[in-house]
């Protein structure tokens, strides 16, 4: 990476802290970066990365063009976009007032990794045996969501 950054890239794609460490070692510069696509910024904003952010934009040139992704726009990402933003045009898909719908009903099941397969089943199993229900599975990695996958086609 290090190398490829100091012979010069068109696209840099990076965490904000690695990029910052790039930066800071002198292995790149943003002098002449035109174009800053931030992607889930809500998401970077929550795990803390506000400063690193606002360290990188600091360093572009003033005539880039920034994109923001968010699939939320609380307060936080409101006021980055003030800071950072100018003449910009804001998409929106859906309602920016979203509101929790009181008719779902939730239950958090505290168990060991170890458990959680099994009782996934048992609640899917529960829940198919019902007429029109719909389920969301969260997860946080791509081969998790694989491996649920299989599993639910497997189990039919």
């Amino acid at each position: 990476q290090a190398r490829d950054l100091e012979r010069g890239v068109e696209i840099c794609i990076a965490t904000p802290g690695r990029l910052i460490d790039f930066l800071e070692r002198g292995t790149t510069n943003l002098r002449r970066c035109t174009y800053l696509v931030l992607d889930e910024a809500d998401r970077m904003l929550d795990m803390g990365f506000e400063p690193q952010i606002r360290k990188i934009i600091e360093q572009i040139r003033p005539d880039r063009q920034v994109l923001m992704w968010s699939a939320t726009w609380p307060k936080e990402v409101q006021t980055l976009a003030e800071d950072f933003l100018t003449d910009y045009t804001q998409l929106n898909i859906g309602s920016l007032t979203l509101a929790a719908n009181h008719n779902i009903l939730q239950i958090v099941d505290v168990c060991q990794e170890h458990e959680k397969e099994m009782k996934l089943r048992k609640l899917l199993q529960e829940i198919c045996s019902e007429k029109e229900t719909k389920t969301i599975i969260f997860v946080e990695t791509k081969r998790k969501v694989d491996e649920i996958t299989r599993n639910i086609c497997y189990d039919g």
